[in-house]
């Protein structure tokens, strides 16, 4: 584990074994991905709503954030930035995509619209309380200032 790498470590400092690991875990992500988007193109007549944007949304997210870790820890861009911010836009859209297909599912269960509105709330006030303070702490690990 280099410092330079922050807590993921890197290629240099790992095995054969877990590298082929790591690249097994983010081959199957993608596979999930792509299956995903063909069974929601195929099986969506009407693509449109809030149903199926979030559903893209946060299966892209998969493939965006397992992408921005295989770059960094295989170490194909030098720029910790570029991976840290394609990493952080990657876990936002799977996080808050998915809390968005949830709650866009809500209403077949759920007929009180007040209810309804305050889980919607609930979604955008999560996206303040914990998406800012996470990025903050993201880059905050990954490039610490000397004092």
């Amino acid at each position: 584990m280099s410092g330079n790498n922050g807590i993921t470590g890197g290629l240099e400092t790992t095995t054969l074994p877990i590298a082929m690991t790591i690249s097994a875990f983010i081959a199957i992500a993608w596979y999930n991905v792509l299956e995903l988007n063909f069974m929601i193109w195929m099986t969506f007549k009407r693509r449109h709503g809030l149903y199926f944007y979030s559903l893209l949304v946060s299966s892209w997210g998969i493939f965006v954030y397992a992408l921005a870790f295989l770059i960094k820890f295989f170490q194909v861009l030098e720029n910790n930035y570029a991976t840290v911010v394609f990493i952080t836009i990657g876990w936002y859209a799977m996080v808050t995509g998915q809390s968005l297909v949830l709650y866009s599912r809500l209403h077949l269960v759920m007929y009180d619209q007040r209810i309804l509105k305050w889980v919607l709330w609930m979604i955008v006030i999560d996206v303040f309380l914990f998406h800012v303070p996470t990025t903050v702490m993201t880059f905050g690990v990954r490039f610490p200032t000397s004092v």
